[in-house]
């Protein structure tokens, strides 16, 4: 089983994966999270002995930003696809799920409701 330690020193390593974090990183989104299957298919493909990037997995990006309206979502959405078209970027304001959700104001506890709780990271410890 990989440690912590060393998910994060094969994320550090892989440029791909550096380079979709600090795209997150410059969008300076309240509380972003690179979550859910980018993260899981990283690992698993480090365990298989492939490139751990796979550029045709689903990069979800989720935030948590109550001043961000939906619309502005959905715009950062179509700009990083038009900017970064080799990535299939889904982006989510999480303040939408609080809205079904609540009691559940941060972007910490929602991840802990997703079913791939274990593959969801935050992009600010990598980049």
């Amino acid at each position: 089983m990989l440690t912590e330690k060393a998910i994060v020193e094969q994320i550090q390593a892989d440029q791909e994966m550096m380079t979709v974090l600090a795209i997150i990183r410059d969008l300076n989104l309240a509380d972003a999270w690179l979550a859910a299957g980018a993260v899981r298919n990283f690992v698993w493909n480090q365990l298989s002995g492939r490139s751990g990037f796979d550029a045709s997995t689903d990069l979800d990006l989720v935030f948590y930003d109550p001043t961000m309206s939906y619309e502005k979502t959905l715009q950062i959405e179509q700009e990083l696809k038009k900017t970064y078209p080799q990535y299939a970027w889904e982006v989510k304001n999480q303040v939408y799920m609080h809205q079904h959700s609540p009691g559940t104001a941060l972007i910490a506890v929602l991840v802990t409701r997703f079913l791939n709780t274990p593959s969801s990271v935050q992009q600010l410890q990598f980049a």
